[in-house]
């Protein structure tokens, strides 16, 4: 009987304990996020849409992809649109978070045959980008922001040398739904 007693009450003791944690999921109860990039990986600006594909409380998974048109005469040597994709982890505690991502961005510039940007960029403009940065957003809520440092990474295939590196960074704020 004794032995009953005690498995109750540690039972009884141990419910009690649990329904007093509050170690619930922090999750993005809206998924989706449109997001506008001044500076970062569109060189000026870019238009993103960012989707959640994984929840944990701690650590959450997103990709992104995004671009951006650069308007005005495009007769010169210049960047006339860019395409961007990466793949982003965060690092949560509640509305703060830590990200870390890595992706491409492609530019296509145009006039880049025979020209200084060709020899800077050393062929396909198609860059490596990685992301550090710090992202407010509440779980439950609209408002996205974000402030990150970017670098910029381009190989040649046939060297594997790096032929340009560029210190960049960008400002994002967003709409999640």
């Amino acid at each position: 009987m004794k032995q009953i007693s005690t498995l109750t009450l540690a039972f009884l003791l141990a419910l009690s304990l649990k329904s007093q944690t509050t170690d619930k999921t922090v999750s993005f109860i809206k998924p989706n996020i449109i997001q506008i990039e001044f500076l970062g990986v569109g060189n000026s600006y870019s238009l993103n849409y960012e989707r959640f594909i994984s929840y944990k409380k701690v650590f959450k998974t997103s990709i992104s992809i995004g671009g951006a048109y650069y308007f005005g005469n495009h007769d010169s040597e210049r960047i006339t649109h860019c395409i961007t994709a990466s793949i982003n982890e965060l690092y949560s505690i509640k509305s703060h978070h830590i990200e870390i991502d890595i992706g491409a961005t492609y530019w296509n510039v145009k006039g880049i045959s025979g020209s200084d940007i060709a020899g800077e960029l050393g062929g396909t403009p198609i860059f490596l980008t990685g992301r550090v940065g710090y992202r407010y957003q509440k779980p439950d809520g609209h408002l996205m922001l974000k402030i990150a440092y970017i670098p910029f990474l381009k190989y040649r295939n046939y060297r594997h040398a790096l032929t340009y590196y560029k210190s960049w960074a960008g400002v994002t704020i967003g709409y999640s739904f």
